[in-house]
This record gives C-alpha cells, sequence and structure tokens, in this order.
C-alpha cells in the first residue's frame, strides 16, 4: 500500500468531505482581504494627515506630532504591503474565511470596546480609560474577569498613558467633539 498525499480538501480515508471546493473559497476570501486592507489604508491615510497637523518639534526636542506621524507612515506602509499581497495570492485554506460563531462574537466586543476606548478617552482620561479597556481585553482573552487580571490592566493601562504623557511629552490629538 502506497501513501499518496491529499489536498486539504480530500476526504479522509473512510470518510465523505463535508467542505466546500476551494473555487468557492476563493473569491470571498480575497475580496475580504481587498477590503479590509484598503479600509486599513484609508483610515491609515486619515490618521497621517491628522498627526501631520500637530507640531513636530525639532530632532532635539521632538514634538506632540513625531511620534503618530512615524506610526501613522508605518501603518500606511504595512496597509499598502496588505493590499498588494491580497491582490496577489489567492488563498483557498477554510480556515482564512471570516471568522464565526464565538470568534466572530470575540471580534465584534473587541471592535465594541476599542471604539469606546476612543469615545471616552476626552472625557475620562487616558490613565482610567485605559486601565479600564486593558482589563476588558485581559478579560476576553483569558475568558474570566479577576483580580489578577485588574492587577494587570491598571499596571499596565497607567504605565503605558505615564510613558507616553508624563515621559514623552506625548499630548492627545484634540477630538472633534
Amino acid at each position: 500500500m502506497t501513501l499518496e498525499p491529499r489536498t486539504e480538501h480530500e476526504a479522509e480515508p473512510g470518510g465523505e468531505n463535508l467542505e466546500t471546493p476551494p473555487e468557492e473559497h476563493v473569491e470571498g476570501r480575497r475580496s475580504g482581504s481587498v477590503v479590509f486592507a484598503t479600509l486599513s489604508l484609508v483610515l491609515a491615510v486619515g490618521y497621517v494627515w491628522m498627526a501631520f497637523d500637530m507640531p513636530n518639534g525639532t530632532s532635539g526636542d521632538p514634538g506632540p506630532g513625531t511620534w503618530p506621524r512615524v506610526t501613522g507612515i508605518a501603518w500606511v506602509g504595512i496597509s499598502v504591503l496588505a493590499l498588494i499581497e491580497s491582490l496577489k495570492v489567492v488563498r483557498t485554506a477554510p480556515a482564512d474565511l471570516f471568522p464565526t460563531g464565538k470568534s466572530l462574537k470575540l471580534v465584534a466586543f473587541f471592535s465594541a470596546a476599542t471604539v469606546a476606548y476612543v469615545i471616552l478617552l476626552p472625557i475620562l482620561g487616558a490613565y482610567i480609560v485605559s486601565s479600564v479597556y486593558m482589563f476588558y481585553v485581559i478579560g476576553l482573552l483569558r475568558s474570566k474577569w479577576d483580580i489578577r487580571g485588574g492587577i494587570y490592566a491598571v499596571v499596565f493601562g497607567v504605565g503605558a498613558s505615564l510613558i507616553f504623557i508624563e515621559l514623552l511629552q506625548v499630548r492627545l490629538v484634540a477630538f472633534p467633539w
């Protein structure tokens, strides 16, 4: 008996193939990647546009616009690479499809938390909002909320805020509301 390699869409020996053929996965995955990469690029360009409205400072004394410019330009570059990759590469693996079930719920919760973070940041301040956001994210990732996750959240939220606001003197962008 010789063993021949199976493709990823062939049935297991003695079983039936319950997956859909690869042709049905290609376009959905590819168009989803293109849409995501394009959306990311549009957001990155808007972010860079806002970052260039902030004072840059000098090489010896960087201003509050330096870090957002660097990260924004990197974000644009990564988005362009992702867009090129999604236009060139055709993936057929069913595991690469849009998340469903529990994974989709997790993506929705992370997205909602991030939107809430952006809205509440200028209202409540970086220390409080960052700590609450990290507590929520850590709780979602660990599937439980406890004192240990709360301690990590406060340490990370307050620590990151201290580093950026006090040490690096990076001030928040003025939001339109």
